[in-house]
């Protein structure tokens, strides 16, 4: 699977951050065969992206360009947000938001505020001010301000945005990262190149409006003096932004999934072809604790359930029940017609549903992490399975009884 992104010639961190991220959130997933592209971050979801067998679109955003023929050879596992979903024709669902947000997964907690505000600016901003001989970086430090250079690299912009208490964005991918790290940021225009859409697409996915402070020099005003004038302006007048956090944990989760999803079909792929490149590795899975618990569960499961048993399984539907371990079948806890019907509303709804499917069959009940709060929230049915039915493991991963 080879990583397809834009690449700056002058360096741009948004799409830098594409070779910094994969490599960390999912190891030995990235290689140069051509036959599948992996479409991550960036505003690249257009008719320019190049041919290949399979075009596997994870995070990306629209925004440029004209919009690309969706045929079989596309799989869009998610986008960034709900408007590069619309415009593709997509279910709102895969609008899940920008995966750049999965460095909250690989930065250290314990950051220290180094910088108190710090103000990163779009690469072509940098460009322009440049042409006119504008010198941004000294503007922005007789502010008072910390500079983010976004052409610098992306292990050095990171770094700079995780020190930072406050961020000042024009740079989308640095309001991304800071909101990520749960550092406040604001959003501004210093020209007129900036995308309102991919802002907003963004933005939307996380529950937020994008309103950002806009530079409007008046006539004849030197650009550097409205330039200082404005970064004083927007630090005084406006109000730090940051998406709420359980919006951001359950999003990143979402992007977590899907991502372990291809991980795991790219190693069975490759253990059909007979290769041990990207057999799944217990320490990576780590990183992951849902799918780690998921997979170590799915494991014991197999060694514990017999070929062709019937169980029931307590997952508050998170692991797909009906297919979960290969030659059994799952019942979810509870059901109606075999659809998952949500937590049961008292201990004995409770034991009437577990013995109601017992007589029609389930030969074991597995409750599996992270349900044991099951057992002790419903005290009296934890009370009747100990008291009647054997537990036949119990581990970190799952407890399971024998109804037999």
């Amino acid at each position: 699977m080879k990583l397809f992104y834009h690449k700056d010639p002058v360096g741009n961190f948004g799409d830098d951050l594409n070779t910094w991220l994969w490599p960390r959130v999912a190891p030995g997933l990235l290689d140069n065969d051509e036959g599948t592209l992996f479409i991550g971050i960036g505003t690249i979801l257009d008719n320019r992206i190049p041919d290949a067998p399979l075009k596997l679109v994870f995070g990306t955003g629209t925004g440029y360009g004209r919009m690309p023929a969706l045929d079989e050879r596309w799989r869009i596992c998610c986008v960034r947000g709900p408007l590069t979903a619309r415009a593709l024709g997509l279910p709102q669902e895969l609008a899940i938001t920008d995966p750049a947000m999965l460095v909250r997964n690989v930065m250290p907690e314990e950051r220290p505020g180094t910088y108190s505000i710090s103000l990163m600016p779009h690469h072509r901003t940098k460009i322009r001010a440049g042409d006119e001989n504008v010198d941004l970086e000294t503007v922005v430090r007789d502010a008072g301000l910390h500079y983010i250079d976004p052409a610098a690299g992306a292990e050095v912009v990171l770094k700079s945005i995780a020190g930072s208490q406050l961020v000042i964005a024009e740079a989308m991918h640095g309001a991304i990262v800071a909101d990520a790290l749960r550092i406040p940021w604001m959003p501004v225009q210093l020209y007129d190149h900036i995308s309102d859409l991919k802002w907003r697409d963004w933005c939307y996915s996380t529950g937020l409006d994008y309103s950002p402070a806009v530079l409007s020099p008046r006539p004849g005003e030197e650009k550097q003096r409205a330039l200082s004038s404005f970064i004083r302006g927007t630090i005084s007048l406006r109000r730090p932004m940051l998406s709420p956090d359980g919006a951001i944990a359950g999003k990143i989760r979402l992007l977590e999934e899907k991502l372990a999803l291809i991980r795991q079909e790219h190693a069975d792929a490759c253990c059909l072809e007979g290769s041990a490149k990207m057999l799944p590795d217990p320490e990576v899975w780590r990183d992951i604790p849902w799918l780690y618990a998921m997979h170590s569960a799915i494991r014991e499961l197999g060694e514990i359930l017999p070929v062709g048993a019937t169980y029931i399984l307590v997952d508050q539907d998170e692991w797909g029940s009906g297919a979960i371990l290969a030659g059994r079948d799952a019942i979810p806890f509870t059901e109606r017609n075999g659809i998952y019907w949500g937590p049961p509303a008292s201990d004995v709804v409770a034991i009437n549903e577990l013995e109601r499917l017992r007589a029609a069959g389930a030969a074991y009940l597995v409750f599996a992490y992270p349900s044991f709060w099951w057992l002790d929230f419903y005290s009296h049915f934890s009370q009747h399975l100990r008291s009647t039915y054997p537990v036949m493991k119990q581990s970190h991963y799952l407890i399971a009884f024998d109804l037999g």
